[in-house]
């Protein structure tokens, strides 16, 4: 049994897998695809991005994977550029552009590291699930991150919701009773 499964193994559910299991949580990562993807893209990572990773102790693997720090930014609103040097915050530079591949790399390695099961080459074509509406220990979170209660168990929506799946989490119902979150 398992306290969360995360699926999707990309960055998004990489770090959330690592970061539940740091909690002590048992998470399932499932992902489609290969570990790491092949797709060629990157990833610019700024404002609290950066001091996550350092945070979480992955800055210095994203940068070992030839991804140096950016400290300058250029805001041109056409009249004039604005240009800023050395930006950091706390000593970490504001923005950081690591290749897709190598980025998703870090965080499956470190999610595992964490104790995470991985299951690559997993396709999720459906789920089974039963939620009991007063029971908030499961729920099958959307990708919307927040959802509210009487959306989620309207039956008309349950089929987009799911579809648009990606997160198995606790809910925990707001003060104001108007909204999940994970």
């Amino acid at each position: 049994m398992y306290d969360a499964i995360v699926i999707g193994a990309r960055c998004a559910g990489a770090a959330t897998a690592m970061l539940l299991a740091r909690r002590g949580h048992k998470v399932l990562l499932l992902e489609r695809g290969d570990i790491p993807s092949d797709i060629h893209q990157g990833h610019f990572i700024h404002k609290h991005g950066p001091k996550r990773l350092a945070e979480w102790g992955l800055l210095e693997r994203v940068v070992a994977t030839n991804c140096p720090p950016i400290t300058a930014h250029l805001t041109d609103f056409g009249d004039f550029p604005l240009i800023g040097r050395d930006v950091q915050v706390e000593n970490v530079a504001w923005g950081y552009a690591p290749r897709r591949r190598q980025l998703g790399q870090v965080l499956v390695e470190a999610a595992v590291e964490a104790g995470v099961e991985l299951r690559p080459n997993f396709l999720v074509d459906s789920f089974l699930w039963d939620v009991n509406q007063e029971d908030t220990n499961r729920f099958i979170m959307a990708r919307e991150g927040m959802v509210p209660p009487e959306e989620f168990f309207n039956p008309e929506n349950q089929q987009r919701i799911l579809s648009n799946a990606g997160l198995v989490l606790p809910l925990q119902q707001d003060s104001t009773g108007g909204a999940c979150r994970f």
